[in-house]
């Protein structure tokens, strides 16, 4: 599914009419233009797609992404910001003489890079296309390659802070032992420089220092409009939960939680019998960001949950899940901020530490319930007593979320008016 703007005139489909985008009404549905027979209706969000591109990526977005270096992230997001800067209003051919001098590239060349970014507004439109051996792609032999990895792992990312050139003799020496011919430096330098900044400060350094070094430090931020920072977090369920079959104890279930900062709203949330883990934040994003009919509908609810959209930063702690690579180019691509607080300061996402703490104390009412510690569980046999499936706390917990917005008279969080164009899969709106 494409990814478009909902912003007036906007073309989208709906069904399978071609339609122009009028407005986003608060309860989360889109009166568009039936751009046929010039009819207005109100469209529900999920039933919308992105209209048939003109141009269509050689490559896939998902394999772009993964295989770009940093420094190629970075340039592509250097250019992108160089485009949005262009204003309409003034001489654009200045504006692009100036471009192509600060990226040292000819005239023709940026008006290209536009014409992308106009088709699709994503940083990967902008990555360097390379010719010659693909990006990330290694010419040694990969039984060479396979030995370099293992010293770079075994002897440059430790605290003992191996130095480039200790890295670049040991390989000499293993593959002497082995009967193999040494590759040149420049082959493993290039390795160590596709390491990523942050996990390499953190493998090499102490937690303190490895902290000053890192890129993502949270800063102060005013929120005054929905989705302009959404908090997310994990925390294991205070239940035991049984098997669908069985109805046997199958342990407790761990919940990814989002909420939007402003409005205090529930965006989206994830059960999973499984770890947190990087797939765990994006399966929450993903729920967070789409129109909810259809997944309510699939659980047979029938509340109401309009809440759908991009969200301007995502706010989270810093676990490995988290600080991935693959979630921060996520960000990237959409244009999200990833932020990321202070070690050790849980105060710093106190909004979604409340929420887990509100829910928690709602599901220690629930058969099967260990509560919040072994004092506060006391003697009750929480295995023996436990009733709900994964899939009937799942459906409690949505009805939990969709009764405390209606309690709190919220507006949802969507996105139109302020910063209008922050879709990924069907759209966004803005009841700021």
């Amino acid at each position: 599914m494409g990814r478009f703007q909902v912003v007036s005139n906007a073309l989208a489909v709906a069904g399978d009419r071609l339609v122009a985008i009028i407005s986003v009404e608060p309860a989360g549905s889109v009166m568009v233009r039936d751009l046929a027979n010039g009819r207005i209706h109100a469209a529900c969000a999920a039933d919308l797609s992105a209209p048939p591109p003109a141009v269509r990526l050689k490559a896939s977005s998902e394999s772009i992404i993964s295989a770009a270096t940093d420094s190629q992230w970075a340039l592509a997001q250097r250019r992108k910001e160089a485009l949005c800067g262009i204003d309409e209003a003034q001489n654009a051919t200045r504006q692009v003489a100036q471009i192509s001098a600060e990226f040292e590239v000819s005239r023709r060349t940026v008006f290209r890079w536009l014409a992308l970014y106009r088709q699709a507004p994503q940083t990967s439109t902008l990555l360097p296309r390379a010719r010659g051996t693909p990006v990330g792609a290694h010419r040694i032999d990969d039984r060479l390659d396979k030995l370099i990895a293992e010293v770079i792992q075994e002897v440059y990312l430790t605290k003992v802070r191996a130095k480039k050139e200790e890295v670049v003799r040991m390989v000499g020496l293993r593959c002497a032992a082995l009967g193999l011919r040494s590759p040149s430096r420049k082959p493993i330098l290039a390795r160590l420089k596709e390491l990523d900044p942050g996990q390499a400060a953190k493998a090499r350094l102490q937690p303190g220092e490895a902290a000053t070094q890192t890129d993502f430090v949270p800063g102060n931020y005013q929120v005054q409009h929905a989705l302009e920072v959404v908090q997310i977090d994990h925390t294991p369920v205070d239940a035991i939960v049984v098997d669908e079959a069985s109805r046997l104890p199958i342990g407790r279930p761990w919940l990814t939680l989002a909420v939007d900062v402003a409005t205090r709203v529930v965006v989206g949330f994830y059960l999973s019998m499984e770890a947190p883990s990087s797939t765990s934040v994006a399966l929450c994003l993903s729920q967070a960001i789409l129109p909810k009919e259809s997944w309510l509908k699939s659980r047979g609810l029938a509340c109401i949950w309009p809440v759908w959209g991009l969200p301007a930063a995502v706010h989270t702690d810093n676990g490995a899940d988290f600080t991935a690579a693959a979630l921060r180019r996520g960000c990237d691509e959409h244009d999200i901020r990833l932020i990321l607080r202070p070690i050790a300061t849980p105060h710093y996402g106190g909004h979604i530490e409340r929420l887990i703490g509100t829910l928690m104390g709602r599901v220690h009412l629930l058969p099967g319930t260990t509560g919040s510690n072994t004092q506060d569980r006391g003697d009750y046999p929480s295995e023996s007593n436990a009733r709900l499936t994964m899939a009937e706390l799942e459906q409690w917990l949505t009805l939990e979320i969709c009764e405390c917005r209606r309690r709190l008279n919220i507006d949802p969080p969507c996105r139109s008016n302020i910063d209008p164009g922050r879709v990924a899969g069907v759209g966004t709106s803005n009841c700021g």
